[in-house]
């Protein structure tokens, strides 16, 4: 077990942890949500051992840490750290990487070390790559090597911080299968991430860091569907509303049809729902309103998608202004007929004395 009592950090008079209390649990996968900037690495490398608080306590299995009669050595194996830029020596090969700590700070053989990174090697899926050089590796390939070599030591606890930051959805999910498979085997760890899907998926406890601090925390359904505190709301709220403002016709449409992927993924929505999405604004939005409207030189026009976890629904609005336009009556036969078998619920209203009066509603299912 580890515990975090009081830790503050400041660097050149600037606050970089305030007043953090955290216990880590044998067992536990928790994930650290929160804006960038707030400390979150810092405290990984602080319960690490790497750098030492301004003030406070890490409490290492009873131990304080720096404590007279504290074994840094021995703490720095039960912990392993998988940094999101690697960290791998690239002259040596990919099986040295793995074997040379366990070496030289477990005191393996080298024929032991040489079967231990076989082994942990095949269980991520990059034998094949063991007697590369890392520049010959995919981003995730190296990430799943620097996991490897981190779990390769038989640590208790293991930190990763960002491990996907850096990687494309392939190699993400490449990355979050060895994730997964270590959490399903028992391990403990703790996971800084900007993945909302994944840290849900995958945690048992949420920590929200903002303000430099541990914010709010708490079982991760909980934390995900009843949050507590203003902030913490805000942030979960912002995963579960999608604004699309235009104002100019050439608009980035490949851009908008990758939030709404990210948006459907980061909630874990189906295919369907995801593709009820795109019929609303690409259908509706763009192949009706847009056509209609960009005659005029100015417009200004507001998309936005929320989603109703605990009813199950999708709530589509999109409003624009000028004269009353009903798209819902448009000339566009075939792009009707998709949009009345994609949603439901679909409405029309004027509102005169608004800056936005042309308002188009419609909810559809969120199934996950």
């Amino acid at each position: 077990m580890i515990e975090l009592k009081g830790i503050c950090k400041t660097k050149k008079d600037a606050t970089v942890l305030h007043n953090v209390n955290l216990t880590i649990n044998d067992g536990d996968v928790i994930a650290i949500l929160g804006p960038s900037g707030m400390g979150r690495t810092a405290l990984l490398t602080t319960i690490l051992t790497l750098e030492k608080p301004t003030s406070g306590e890490v409490i290492i299995d009873g131990k304080i840490v720096g404590s007279k009669g504290f074994d840094y050595y021995d703490a720095r194996k039960k912990i392993g750290m998988v940094f999101q830029d690697f960290n791998l020596f690239k002259n040596i090969t990919v099986i040295e990487n793995i074997m040379q700590p366990l070496v030289d700070l477990m005191g393996l053989s080298k024929q032991e070390a040489y079967e231990r990174a076989c082994d942990w090697l095949r269980r991520v899926g990059v034998m094949g790559k063991a007697f590369e050089y890392p520049d010959d590796l995919s981003d995730g390939e190296k990430q799943r090597v620097a996991i490897a070599r981190t779990v390769a030591m038989d640590p208790e606890v293991i930190l990763l911080d960002n491990p996907t930051s850096r990687l494309d959805p392939i190699m993400k999910k490449e990355v979050h299968n060895v994730i997964r498979d270590l959490a399903k085997n028992g391990s403990t760890l703790v996971l800084v991430t900007n993945e909302i899907r994944f840290a849900r998926e995958i945690s048992n406890r949420v920590v929200y860091f903002d303000e430099h601090t541990v914010y709010e925390e708490g079982q991760t359904s909980k934390m995900f569907e009843s949050p507590k505190r203003d902030k913490t709301r805000q942030f979960f709220k912002q995963f579960k509303l999608l604004n699309i403002e235009i104002d100019n016709i050439d608009f980035d449409f490949i851009g908008v049809s990758s939030r709404i992927d990210v948006f459907a993924e980061n909630l874990n929505l189906s295919p369907k729902t995801a593709n009820s999405m795109h019929v609303a604004f690409e259908e509706l939005v763009d192949q009706i309103v847009l056509s209609t409207i960009k005659e005029r030189e100015n417009f200004k026009l507001k998309t936005t998608f929320e989603c109703d976890e605990k009813n199950g629904v999708i709530y589509f609005t999109c409003k624009y202004d000028g004269e009353e336009f009903n798209p819902l009556i448009s000339d566009d036969d075939l792009a009707l007929m998709i949009i009345n078998h994609s949603l439901n619920h679909l409405n029309f209203e004027y509102v005169s004395d608004s800056d936005y009066k042309n308002v188009v509603t419609a909810q559809f299912s969120a199934k996950k």
